[in-house]
Order: structure tokens, then C-alpha cells, then sequence
């Protein structure tokens, strides 16, 4: 399959920045004013794999509205919706990166298990401050998911880093639905729930088009949340396994201008196509031992992707005689095992695929 197969899923992302845009004219002027002021000037200081938190966006608004930031309480949900939302199209404005998977490959990662603690060290890899994720054949409570933004996000307040993730939800293109990841060393659920015991329920949910009450929206995406999650920390670690025409993605370097160092937006989106060597290996490994199948009647096991999942392995010291301590006195360490293409051999003329994280 060729690289123009997958693509063509960026009309979605920039009409959202288009709306907002228009929405709030000088936004993206105040918000890149203050990453340009951060940790000066009696500014708050936040890490660079951050474009800018959240609270830039509260501000950037609240100055649209000609409001004081600590009216903000005083505002409608609208506004905090819209706070959120801005914060993603900001960070994401800057590469417009759009990150198609090969279908084969997009299958097998949404359906990868996720019940160990998450490699959180991975996501501050990610090949820009926000990407946006096309999910093709996404649904949740009969509505379409046509993608998500990603980003990470740095709280302010308390200095917690978290993931969010806003899904590009049915056929407005400006409904979305924000979902909430602290980031730390447990496990995806209670990353949720963690976010979700932080966060008062949102009464503008509840009349998004299409979808029930607040707690069924919750539960619902918690499966789109994993599939995109692990779609994040298949970008994050399949670097050699991202081809495009522009290079390799990556966040643009500062320039200098006369008002100091400025990181300018990008003109044009920049579609990337994901697990293209591995899902074009795996289909040609399929198309093998299918061909092979019907000349001799025999069919072994067909190639595929071994899911990424945490793998227990135990360490401790020996004893003289060269053996393990009882499993008792061993240490337990969880380790990820990145997605690998198996089921390959020489008989197919192929190599097995095997993508180190690095």
C-alpha cells in the first residue's frame, strides 16, 4: 500500500484551529507572549516538553473577554471547555503533525493490553508538543471518534505532570471531549481515576449531542483512552518506523527576533504515516504463507505483531553453586516490551522486525 492510502486525514484538526482561531483572534499571540516570558519577568517557570499549560490559555481568554483571571471561577463551563481545547490547538499549531497508522498495524497496537504500570518515560519522547492521531472505525456510544490531540501538560498549581488527550468527536467538528492522565508510577486506570477524583464532573458533557450522562461518557472512553494511549507510546518508541516528506518530525528550534526567541507556528500541515515497514513486512509475510498454504494444504501459524505488554522478570544474587535465590527472596521488576513482528523467518525471505525503544 502506498503512503497516499493512509493519509489525507487533516481537514479535521485544522478546521478546529480554524474555529478557534476565529473565536479567539489574539489567543495564539498572548499564549506564544508568555512560553517567550516563562521563568522572567514574574512569570512561572514549566519544563520545555510543554508548549505552554493550560492556565496560558485561561489567561489568553479570560484577556479576550477583557475579564480578570480570578474571575474565572465566576465563568460558565463553556469557557473552561474552551481553555482546554485552546491549550491543545496552541501546542499543536506549531508542527500540525497528523499521525496515520497503517491499518494493519493500527489494529494490532489499539487492541495491546495495558494493565501494568505505564512507561511514563516514554510519552516525554513524543515527536512534538501535541500530535493529532486520526482513529479510523473509532466509536464510543454510537458516536465517532475521528481522532485525538495529544499533549502533555504541566500544572501549574502543583507542578503535576498529566497527559491529555482531546478526542475529535461526531460530525461538528468542533465537539470534543477532554480526558485526564496523572502521570506517575501506577497503572492507566488509576491514572484515570486519579484525574477523574480531581476533577468536578462537567455539566457541558452531559448535552454534548449523541451521548448520555457524564459517568456512561467516562466509562465509554476509558477503551478509546487506552487505544490512543497506546498509540502514543507506539510513536514514542517506533522513531525508525515514521516516514513522511519532511523529514523527521520534531518540535522547531526557537528563533531570534527583536522581541527575544519565538517559536513560530507552522504554515502547512505535516502528515506522517506510522508502522509503515512493519505492517507492509507483515502483509507480505501473510501473502507467503497464505500462497504457501494452497500448494502444499499445510497452514502454520500466520505472522503477526506480539502485542506490547509488561513482562515480569526477577533478579537477585546467586547462590555459590551458581543458583537462584528461593523466588522469595528475589525482586520482582516490570519491564515493556515494545510491539515486535514475529512469526517471520528466512524461509519468507524476510527479516523479523524487531524495534528497540530508544
Amino acid at each position: 500500500m502506498s503512503e497516499t492510502n493512509h493519509l489525507g486525514h487533516a481537514n479535521r484538526p485544522n478546521e478546529l484551529l480554524a474555529a478557534y482561531t476565529q473565536r479567539y483572534p489574539n489567543a495564539h499571540r498572548d499564549i506564544d507572549a508568555m512560553r517567550m516570558d516563562k521563568g522572567r519577568l514574574g512569570f512561572p517557570y514549566w519544563p520545555d516538553w510543554c508548549y505552554a499549560p493550560i492556565a496560558c490559555s485561561v489567561a489568553a481568554i479570560a484577556s479576550h473577554h477583557q475579564l480578570c483571571v480570578d474571575h474565572m471561577r465566576e465563568w460558565g463551563v463553556l469557557d473552561s471547555m474552551d481553555a482546554t481545547t485552546l491549550a491543545a490547538l496552541a501546542a499543536w499549531r506549531k508542527t500540525r503533525g497528523v499521525y496515520t497508522f497503517d491499518p494493519d498495524v493500527y489494529e494490532e497496537v489499539c487492541e495491546t493490553s495495558l494493565d501494568g504500570k505505564l512507561p511514563i518515560d516514554m510519552l516525554f519522547r513524543m515527536p512534538g508538543w501535541c500530535i493529532y492521531l486520526p482513529t479510523p472505525d473509532m466509536n464510543v456510544l454510537s458516536t465517532r471518534i475521528y481522532g485525538c490531540f495529544v499533549h502533555l501538560e504541566h500544572n501549574l498549581s502543583n507542578g503535576r505532570a498529566e497527559l491529555r488527550l482531546l478526542f475529535d468527536v461526531g460530525d461538528d467538528c468542533q465537539v470534543v471531549y477532554p480526558v485526564t492522565l496523572h502521570l506517575g508510577d501506577w497503572t492507566l486506570h488509576e491514572a484515570l481515576d486519579r484525574a477523574n477524583k480531581a476533577t468536578a464532573d462537567r455539566e457541558s458533557l452531559r448535552n454534548v449531542s449523541g451521548l448520555p450522562d457524564a459517568q456512561k461518557i467516562k466509562q465509554a472512553f476509558e477503551v478509546a483512552t487506552r487505544a490512543v494511549v497506546n498509540m502514543v507510546l507506539f510513536v514514542c518508541s517506533q522513531a525508525s518506523d515514521i516516514s513522511g516528506s519532511h523529514g523527521r518530525p520534531s518540535n522547531p528550534q526557537p528563533t531570534k527576533t527583536r522581541k527575544g526567541m519565538k517559536v513560530f507556528a507552522a504554515q502547512h500541515t505535516r502528515e506522517w504515516l506510522v508502522g509503515a515497514r512493519l505492517g507492509s513486512a507483515l502483509r507480505k509475510a501473510r501473502s507467503i504463507r497464505e500462497d504457501a498454504a494452497v500448494i502444499t494444504g499445510r497452514r502454520g501459524p500466520r505472522p503477526h505483531i506480539r502485542r506490547a505488554h509488561w513482562h515480569t522478570y526477577l533478579t537477585g544474587p546467586r547462590t555459590a553453586d551458581g543458583q537462584r535465590l528461593p523466588r522469595t527472596d528475589l525482586q520482582a521488576h516490570m519491564k515493556w516490551l515494545h510491539p515486535t513482528l514475529v512469526r517471520v523467518n528466512d524461509e519468507d525471505k524476510l527479516t523479523t522486525v524487531v524495534y528497540p525503544v530508544r
